[in-house]
């Protein structure tokens, strides 16, 4: 991490990542509205297992992607990007967008 100005971002890194760990666990169960969950299976920030057993009535969808915390971008940004751009343009035409 030391390219991209890493020395300058590290003390709003550590300040965002003291934040969130005060944040409850999210209960997935509750989402009413259609979402899409995108999570690289090498992912170390967020460990793959924070999404535990999620139902299918649940309205969402969970789409792994293989690669790390910035596999959108970097290992499957050639397949994820399209696919999320697909997935938002199916809610609208399904009327479930604004």
């Amino acid at each position: 991490m030391a390219s991209f100005g890493w020395p300058q971002r590290r003390a709003g890194f550590d300040a965002d990542s003291a934040a969130l760990m005060g944040v409850a666990p999210l209960d997935f169960q509750k989402i009413t509205c259609p979402t899409l969950i995108m999570h690289g299976t090498a992912d170390r920030a967020v460990p793959p297992e924070t999404y535990g057993t999620l139902t299918p009535a649940s309205r969402f969808e969970l789409y792994w992607m293989r690669g790390s915390h910035v596999s959108f971008f970097r290992e499957e940004g050639d397949t994820a990007q399209p696919y999320a751009l697909e997935w938002l343009q199916r809610q609208v035409r399904n009327g479930l967008g604004p």
